[in-house]
């Protein structure tokens, strides 16, 4: 294996000797030794006596890509070291959960090792951030701390620290002073499995980095030397599905550096995807500004983490480590035209701020925890509120609840935000640990009947309130789902995930019924569609046609409120069901109208359903139900004239035949005294001219066929 030895000269003394691989050169250009290098490492430093000690000291630490050895006693500045991005292996990746073990090689003499990282991430090593304490036993021994990296643990760059002491300190402060002894500095950068956290192991030490960025009106936060190389998601640009974006980057004080930016559409965190590369390019000047197309997919929805990187190499990757540069994640979230705006944060409730339990008039569930910090929970069993009642909400808090702002809204009028009168609680700030916080949110007397959604939000401390739309700094949002009953109209029936599945109804066909493609996922678990109406005949036969929604197997059953009662449990009132085997799937449902059945407007429900088949009124768990109007009316025989289901009006050339709903494309025929059949055919619209000319005087009948009826008028010829 091929080596090379690196020299290293710091003000104090000449330092260690740092034995790493050689790897290709593959920067943009020829790397000069350019100094003024910024390790960003902003943590207090303990300080020893005559600069510590040649006889006390740190002779190597290893922790996965840490791999540091044979350095002997070194100071940057009374016994301290920083080795903040400082070159290969001097810069490691942990992983939340990961157990691993800390090497630590001693000088002649026994000594004390201390161990600390900076968990919390908040610039300082506390008491309880020290991973472990070990004592060597003999000259140049090597000896090992084991720990695990807590799973709430916040993503992103962090520090270690090592010290080494004369003597046993049983709470040692890793800022203070000591006699003898050294101390080394590290960074470490803490990472989930998914998605991919690249080091850079000199960071942007030296200006590679990306300087500022923008995307439409959202702007990135302003990079500069001697920040961290990796900057966690925290910021969210809101943009819309299949609109066009300017993403303009700038790059920073290191004239050749190269910058790439994807966005992971398919959300699998690797962004290996052709097209999830938004663009890229080489920079020829410090501070050059770049502008790309950043084209959101028509059909996105939901939250889209999208990678910025910079770095001194002609091929850059989302997730291969490099020397120079930095990477930068961003969330993109785009709204989904069903469901509430979309909020995202990223601390959610690692900071100890957020909702564990909620309860809704006595339907209640858990709160999840992590990325996007926004959740769609149903409620089991479904709340029903009337028009006039209230919502009775109650929100468990954290162990960090103190100072937590927490605020409930109801989407009233069903336009997607809480920003109307009346849907938004007074807000609750939390005031101990675990609180129980409690909200009433009326529902007005005018409140429209049918599903409407609930926000439950914690934002954090010191947030400054805007409306239901605007992203917390921490906590969590849920969204979820109420049925407000119609008390003068029929029974509403819920379910508890409705459409969240893809178990909808994507079109129901009636006579002049003719609702097709209006199903979605997400889409409403009742919809009441009274502009959509047709004649039904008494006695008739006929189908309801339903089209099936995305998933392959659900089931779709119709009813007739005959009698009126708004209800449809009583006998016949059920026409029938029909289980789809594949998705969008055209099913029938034959019925009669039974005989005796009273005139007038009725109510035609249309539902369906996944498992239990719930009854007309009952609560299922997937699903959705829809409602249209019926006039129930009569046929009493050939002679309608009464009812006049078409006209006949006379004039200088013959007749003019005007018919009545139900009976356009119905066949005719003319009919003369003697039974003999003088004129036939199909009435192509509503009208129909029948010419006189050529007949003789006399009667003649006229019919009109459809619907496997007849209908006539005596019409008379005098010339």
């Amino acid at each position: 294996m091929e080596y090379t030895i690196t020299l290293r000269q710091t003000a104090a003394i000449a330092a260690c000797l740092l034995l790493q691989h050689a790897r290709p050169q593959d920067h943009l250009t020829v790397r000069a030794d350019r100094g003024g290098d910024v390790s960003g490492n902003t943590y207090c430093h303990p300080s020893f006596l005559n600069d510590g000690s040649s006889e006390h000291f740190i002779d190597g630490v290893v922790l996965e890509g840490i791999s540091n050895s044979n350095t002997g006693f070194t100071s940057d500045a009374n016994g301290w070291n920083d080795r903040f991005f400082d070159g290969y292996g001097t810069v490691t990746r942990l992983t939340l959960g990961g157990s691993y073990s800390l090497s630590i090689t001693g000088g002649p003499m026994d000594d004390l090792y201390y161990a600390w990282i900076d968990l919390d991430h908040d610039g300082s090593y506390e008491e309880v951030e020290l991973v472990g304490s070990v004592q060597t036993g003999s000259p140049n021994e090597t000896v090992t701390i084991d720990f695990t990296v807590p799973g709430e643990t916040s993503i992103g760059y962090t520090g270690l620290r090592i010290i080494c002491i004369d003597y046993y300190d049983p709470a040692p402060d890793p800022c203070g002073g000591y006699a003898y002894g050294e101390a080394e500095d590290f960074a470490v950068l803490i990472a989930s499995d998914f998605p991919c956290a690249p080091i850079n192991s000199e960071g942007t030490t030296q200006g590679d980095f990306i300087s500022a960025i923008q995307v439409g009106p959202y702007s990135g936060a302003n990079g500069q030397a001697g920040a961290f190389p990796y900057t966690t998601p925290n910021g969210a640009f809101h943009l819309e599905a299949g609109a066009t974006y300017d993403l303009t980057i700038t790059s920073g004080e290191y004239a050749t550096d190269r910058y790439k930016t994807w966005v992971d559409w398919n959300n699998n965190g690797v962004w290996d995807d052709n097209t999830e590369v938004v663009g890229e390019f080489a920079s020829t000047n410090p501070f050059t500004a770049i502008t790309e197309a950043l084209v959101v997919p028509e059909d996105a929805w939901g939250w889209f983490p999208m990678r910025v990187r910079c770095a001194d190499t002609d091929a850059l990757l989302p997730c291969d480590d490099q020397t120079w540069g930095e990477t930068r994640d961003y969330m993109i979230v785009v709204d989904h035209p069903l469901l509430p705006c979309l909020t995202y944060n990223f601390l959610g409730s690692t900071t100890g701020l957020g909702i564990a339990h909620f309860d809704v008039n006595g339907s209640n569930g858990d709160v999840p925890h992590g990325h996007p910090n926004h959740w769609l929970l149903p409620l089991d069993p479904v709340v029903h509120v009337s028009p006039g009642d209230a919502l009775n909400i109650a929100v468990t808090g954290m162990p960090g609840n103190v100072g937590n702002l927490v605020v409930c809204y109801v989407d009233l009028n069903n336009d997607l935000d809480f920003d109307d009168t009346q849907e938004t609680s007074s807000y609750v700030q939390g005031s101990s640990q675990d609180q129980v916080m409690t909200f009433t949110l009326g529902v007005p007397a005018g409140a429209a009947a049918g599903g409407h959604w609930v926000r439950i939000a914690s934002y954090g401390q010191g947030f400054e309130f805007v409306n239901g739309c605007t992203d917390p700094v921490a906590g969590q949002v849920v969204d979820t789902y109420i049925i407000v009953n119609d008390p003068s109209g029929p029974c509403i029936p819920g379910d508890i995930s409705w459409t969240t599945d893809g178990h909808f109804i994507d079109g129901v066909q009636l006579g002049d019924i003719q609702n097709t493609g209006s199903g979605a996922r997400f889409g409403a678990a009742y919809t009441d569609h009274p502009q959509s109406t047709t004649d039904l005949i008494v006695t008739h036969d006929y189908e309801v046609t339903v089209t099936s929604g995305m998933q392959d197997i659900s089931t779709y059953r119709a009813w007739i409120d005959y009698n009126n009662d708004l209800d449809f449990d009583d006998p016949g009132e059920l026409l029938g069901s029909a289980t789809s085997d594949a998705a969008y799937q055209s099913l029938s449902i034959p019925f009669s109208v039974p005989e005796g059945t009273p005139l007038g407007t009725t109510y035609l429900r249309v539902r369906c359903d996944f498992g239990a088949e719930p009854s007309a009124c009952e609560d299922g768990q997937w699903g959705e139900t829809e409602d249209y109007r019926v006039e129930m009316v009569t046929n009493t025989g050939t002679d309608l004239e009464a009812q006049e289901p078409f006209t006949v009006t006379a004039g200088e050339a013959g007749w003019l035949v005007r018919v009545g709903r139900g009976l356009e494309k119905s066949q005719y025929s003319l009919v003369d005294g003697a039974g003999r059949e003088v004129q036939s055919g199909q009435i192509a619209g509503s009208t129909l001219l029948l010419l006189a000319g050529s007949l003789s005087n006399g009667s003649y009948a006229l019919r009109l066929t459809a619907m496997d009826r007849v209908w006539s008028k005596l019409l008379f010829v005098v010339q």
